[in-house]
């Protein structure tokens, strides 16, 4: 669901407030595309509706998913070669990812067996934080699929290129000042040698920043052997034979609501367009409420930051991989 319109925030609000209610045991996922507020197609009250959608993805949502349009434009236009991208184009893009995302569940192929799973790998630290970072390689244009390919795909790089900012689909920087992964769960799908595959563990966090150390495994990994989804109809975009998605828990997520949060007050200050909302039933009060539930959210990834730093700062956060032996880094 899309969390900058109407119906992508109010009415999945509603449904997932009533889900909550209805089903208290049950582990609730969400898939939650956010807007890109410089694209002049974008409603003007999209910042308030993602604010507003604030209190049900932290409330009533166990692990959310981000997906943001200006991250998944860029891919397009750099990796798949696409001036102007469309909306048909965006999507696949999503769901190229969703596909690798839920593989373990739907084909019975991994470790991953049921949603609490995705909770207890990627959200060990606080079930509040438990806002979900993708990033996905590769996404290839009909040019350099890997059929056209003369040498076999690299495992190790496309690994790595899961770990640079350019292919997260969320418009941030997981290795900016005082960020640090939580977590991360990589998923491996495709043809992978069995032998790249083992020797990805010891080096997978390589390069990357540190990670604490929480319960023996920060990291966790998965694989399917079966090709990755693509249909033939999809033109702008290639075939390939492996792919790497690595799903994580970063705090960077502190600047991302930070950012939700500064185009809301842009808004807000003026009371500009509140009037639409009041005239449909809501009262203003609801504005500062969701203003400050996101807010909220920004507040326990920076405490967690700043526990971070401070124990990085009495050397007692260690970099791990595996069952959380020291390595050196790249």
């Amino acid at each position: 669901h899309s969390v900058g319109g109407g119906t992508g925030s109010g009415l999945t609000s509603l449904i997932c407030q009533r889900l909550s209610d209805e089903y208290i045991k049950k582990t609730k996922i969400g898939l939650s595309i956010y807007p890109d507020f410089n694209d002049n197609k974008t409603p003007i009250v999209a910042p308030y509706n993602t604010v507003l959608t604030s209190p049900c993805l932290f409330e009533d949502i166990d692990v959310d998913f981000m997906f943001e349009n200006k991250a998944i434009r860029d891919i397009c236009v750099r990796n798949l070669g696409l001036t102007t991208p469309t909306y048909q184009s965006m999507n696949r893009v999503v769901a190229k990812t969703i596909s690798d995302l839920t593989y373990s569940i739907r084909f019975g192929s991994g470790s991953l067996t049921s949603l609490d799973d995705y909770q207890s790998s990627l959200c060990p630290y606080s079930s509040e934080a438990h806002f979900i970072i993708q990033s996905y390689s590769p996404f290839l244009s009909k040019e350099n699929s890997d059929s056209k390919r003369d040498t076999y795909p690299n495992t190790h790089e496309r690994t790595r290129n899961t770990f640079q900012k350019e292919n997260f689909l969320v418009n941030c920087d997981p290795k900016g000042p005082l960020n640090f992964y939580l977590s991360s769960l990589i998923l491996f799908r495709g043809d992978h040698h069995l032998k790249n595959f083992v020797q990805i563990s010891p080096t997978v966090f390589q390069r990357s920043p540190a990670m604490y150390n929480w319960y023996g495994n920060s990291y966790s990994q998965d694989i399917c052997w079966r090709v990755p989804f693509h249909l033939p109809e999809w033109e702008e975009m290639g075939q390939s034979d492996l792919s790497v998605l690595n799903v994580c828990n970063n705090t960077c997520m502190k600047n991302v609501f930070e950012r939700y949060s500064k185009k809301f007050d842009e808004l807000y200050q003026k009371r500009s367009f509140v009037h639409w909302f009041i005239g449909e039933g809501m009262e203003e009060g609801e504005f500062s409420e969701a203003r400050e539930e996101n807010e909220t959210i920004k507040n326990v990834y920076e405490e967690i930051r700043n526990e971070f730093s401070t124990l990085r700062s009495q050397n007692d956060l260690t970099r791990t991989a595996g069952r959380g032996d020291k390595i050196p880094s790249l």
